[in-house]
């Protein structure tokens, strides 16, 4: 199809009106991160965040310090700044997942969780092995990841944890812990603020953070410190004499 010349020539005209500043100039309007993020993912972001922003800013917890500040028990590896021996998130999990009739979920890909749950079930027989014994074991089928993807690791996977701790609650669990994979912790996710507002509709239920990001907190020994630590949160201690 042939464009008519007069098209065109309007056009110069037009480029020509702006450059001697005779055509006038509209007020640009440029989109805002939300509208961006919409039109890219092609949803309403600002519809589904709704469910954070309900929080007020007085109710939001500050950003969390990392486990480095001191203000707590530190292994000797992340005290003297050695080669991490292991993950963190691995050891926080390991703690985690001996609570009876508790779910951890993993925030972060489905290839953290899986290869957690081998070397759970790996740690298990090796202790048959060396000891004789197989110890009780509470760990199948409570760890959930959020299965975060590319889409997560780049507009972040709040929505992800939101879905996936509402839908452990509707199973029925009303202990939850959530610890953070690598990802989670490099891109920023504010996993304290999503358990604040899922509390405040959930008020019976325990949801416990071990904000541990992967190895970026310290090795295996501390992500099991991080991991005892927020278990001891669990125990009523109006019940010891």
């Amino acid at each position: 199809m042939l464009i008519p010349t007069c098209i065109f020539k309007g056009l110069a005209d037009y480029v020509m009106g702006i450059s001697c500043g005779i055509t006038p100039l509209f007020s640009a309007f440029p989109l805002t991160e939300l509208e961006m993020e919409s039109i890219v993912l092609g949803r309403n972001i600002a519809e589904e965040r709704c469910f954070y922003t309900s929080v007020s800013r007085q109710e939001q917890p500050s950003f969390r310090s990392p486990v480095r500040t001191g203000k707590h028990f530190l292994t000797k590896g992340v005290k003297n700044k050695e080669p991490l021996h292991g993950c963190a998130l691995a050891g926080a999990v390991t703690s985690a997942v001996n609570v009876t009739d508790a779910l951890t979920i993993v925030h972060g890909p489905r290839s953290c969780a899986h290869i957690l749950s081998n070397f759970l079930q790996s740690s298990s027989l090796k202790e048959k092995v060396r000891h004789g014994i197989l110890m009780p074991d509470n760990r199948e089928n409570v760890i959930l990841p959020t299965d975060m993807g590319e889409e997560a690791f780049i507009f972040g996977g709040m929505d992800e944890l939101r879905q996936c701790v509402e839908n452990a609650i509707g199973d029925g669990w009303d202990t939850i812990f959530i610890a953070t994979t690598c990802p989670a912790g490099l891109i920023g996710d504010d996993v304290e603020l999503a358990i604040s507002c899922l509390k405040s509709d959930n008020p019976d239920i325990k949801i416990l953070p071990l904000l541990v990001d992967g190895n970026l907190e310290g090795d295996f020994a501390q992500g099991l410190v991080e991991g005892y630590r927020k278990v001891a949160d669990l125990v009523d201690v109006s019940h010891i004499s």
